[in-house]
């Protein structure tokens, strides 16, 4: 502001010297004009009743073609130009000189009139003291209305500016009031201005991070829980055989089932690592063209035992076709879902697995003969830890409910997408698209 004042201040004094120089250069143009046409008849500005105004303000002389004064304004018998000077006016020059009798500097005009040794210069001077009390009282008003008005933009640009971020303040203040959990919001401003956005904005990510946090503190709270009852299992199985002395059939019953339980835990910790390195759903995946067909025969195989097992029959549909995909995530998906359908088929039941290759796409499809998935299930099937109730249409078991999360995260992470739905005469199916 200080320098906007200056330089206003500045602008303003030069362009009022350049007026009142124009209005004196003006005045003495007129009296030199005036002068020019009297002179053939005599000037006569040596008579006293011919003075053209007040001597230490104006004068007027005229000279010869040699520089001579030949008249001359009462009281000022000195020349105004040096001879020299005057020999070389041939057209309208302006000067200024410090004259006798002439209060402050004066400005000088000198006008020729008529050629050869007949030439005349007519020389009207004016003082500039007028001019330079006018500037001068410029100055002084600059100088002590500048710092109030410094004082006066100042104090009303703090004020502004106070009032402008007084919302920004209050937001600050809240957003440090507030606890990651705490659920508040910042207080929104009437205005609708760029601060109004702001505290949109930023109540929509506050939004976001207590939408992730309660997702987070869900997850472990799940996981812990599942986590819990393999260990459980797994603790009194080992108390139980420590109670007291057992026969070799009874602690190889005890060890297999602290081993199922160990399994359990291997498996669910494998998931819970792998849903850990998904961030925003999405894992990191290295394509390579994979042989679709070979991916789902070394899958079903691994899963032959387990269905001669249980007296299910798994089936293998089409598998033509080269697949640009991570191999090892597709395979962890297929695994997930032969899994599920395996758990949830009965006995005499059939498990179709089926895959294609179709313009770079890649599609696999899973269909089990169990249940199903219960009405409003399926949508919220692929969130973590989600299982249906036995009470729901669906077979107990023990999984953990994460395999169709991950499902979900190998598919979102190729592009792809998990399409989770009930067959219309019984059993689940589930296709997974990679794009």
């Amino acid at each position: 502001m200080a320098l906007l004042l200056a330089a206003l201040a500045a602008g303003l004094y030069t362009s009022m010297s350049a007026a009142l120089l124009d209005e004196l250069d003006s005045g003495m143009r007129s009296r030199a004009a005036t002068l020019e046409t009297d002179l053939p008849h005599g000037l006569g500005l040596a008579t006293p009743t011919r003075t053209l105004v007040e001597s230490r303000e104006a004068f007027a002389q005229v000279f010869d073609a040699a520089g001579r004064v030949i008249e001359s304004s009462p009281g000022h018998p000195t020349p105004a130009l040096e001879p020299d000077i005057v020999r070389r006016v041939f057209t309208t020059s302006f000067f200024e000189r410090t004259v006798p009798g002439v209060e402050n500097v004066a400005r000088i005009l000198a006008v020729t009139v008529g050629t050869g040794a007949a030439r005349k210069i007519v020389v009207v001077a004016s003082s500039m003291a007028d001019r330079a009390d006018a500037l001068r009282q410029l100055v002084v008003l600059f100088a002590a209305g500048g710092p109030v008005a410094l004082l006066i933009a100042s104090l009303a640009g703090w004020m502004l500016a106070g009032a402008a971020l007084t919302p920004v303040e209050r937001m600050r203040s809240q957003a440090s009031e507030m606890s990651r959990s705490s659920g508040r919001r910042l207080a929104v401003p009437a205005a609708n201005d760029e601060i109004r956005r702001l505290a949109e904005t930023l109540n929509e990510m506050l939004s976001r991070f207590d939408e992730s946090s309660q997702k987070e503190r869900r997850f472990l709270d799940d996981a812990s829980h599942e986590l819990r009852t393999p260990l459980t299992a797994l603790k009194a199985e080992l108390d139980v055989a420590r109670s007291r002395p057992r026969s070799a059939e009874e602690l190889t019953r005890a060890l297999a089932s602290a081993s199922d339980e160990t399994d359990r835990l291997a498996r669910m910790a494998e998931d819970l690592l792998v849903l850990s390195r998904a961030h925003g759903g999405v894992l990191p995946i290295r394509r390579t063209e994979t042989e679709l067909g070979q991916l789902l025969s070394a899958a079903a195989a691994l899963f032959d035992a387990r269905a001669a097992s249980a007296g299910v029959t798994i089936k293998i549909g089409t598998t033509d076709g080269v697949a640009f995909v991570d191999g090892v995530r597709v395979r962890q998906a297929v695994d997930n879902l032969l899994d599920n359908a395996l758990r949830f088929t009965p006995r005499g039941g059939t498990v179709l697995l089926a895959g294609r290759v179709d313009e770079g796409r890649c599609e696999i499809l899973v269909e089990d003969t169990g249940p199903g998935f219960p009405a409003g299930f399926a949508r919220a099937a692929p969130e973590p830890f989600r299982r249906g109730a036995a009470g729901e249409g669906m077979v107990s078991h023990d999984g953990a409910g994460l395999g169709l999360a991950i499902v979900r995260a190998v598919a979102e992470s190729h592009g792809g997408s998990v399409e989770i739905e009930t067959n219309p005469g019984g059993g689940a199916r589930v296709r997974l698209s990679l794009a």
